[in-house]
């Protein structure tokens, strides 16, 4: 299953150039025929720029990055799931969930024992975003559906298929 739709990452890609272009175009036009006041168009336009065009540059770096050296946001293979490289072992996940907030839908990994997982986490860093995780939506690891192919109940039915294929195959 190759999970990335390209029709998706096309829209993502013209999203940041269309803010970006505007951001542009509000910083060279000295004559606003708006309603709001040039001293806050400016900022706007620079915030636009920095967060749009940075955004995309680092969207669209890790996207060539991980298609020059053949990754997958999200891997499944025998030894278990990986997510941004990160491999989690199928004997650690206890199952898979579907959560949706402000119509972002990300599927959350769930683990038998999540507070070990974010013990043998090496960087600090990703301790804290793992133990933040863990309190928010319950789990450590989790990956977003946005830019892979079909909905996300499809996309959850086939991590929990995996799953029943891994542990099958563990038990047989």
């Amino acid at each position: 299953m190759n999970p990335m739709d390209w029709k998706k990452r096309i829209a993502v890609y013209l999203g940041f150039t269309a803010f970006t272009f505007m951001g542009i175009l509000m910083l060279t036009t000295d004559d606003f025929s708006s309603r709001y006041p040039s001293w806050l168009m400016y900022p706007c336009a620079v915030f636009g720029i920095i967060f749009f065009g940075g955004g995309g540059l680092i969207f669209a770096y890790q996207d060539i990055r991980s298609n020059l050296l053949h990754m997958n946001h999200v891997d499944f293979s025998d030894s278990g799931l990986s997510i941004n490289g990160d491999m989690i072992a199928w004997s650690k996940i206890k199952g898979f969930d579907l959560y949706k907030n402000s119509g972002v839908n990300i599927i959350l990994v769930m683990t038998k024992h999540p507070e070990q997982d974010i013990e043998e986490e090496e960087s600090w860093l990703k301790r804290k975003a793992m133990l933040f995780s863990l309190k928010t939506s319950g789990a450590v690891y989790s990956f977003s559906t946005m830019l892979m192919k079909g909905s996300p109940e499809e996309i959850l039915l086939y991590c929990e298929e995996k799953l029943r294929e891994h542990k099958s195959s563990i038990k047989g």
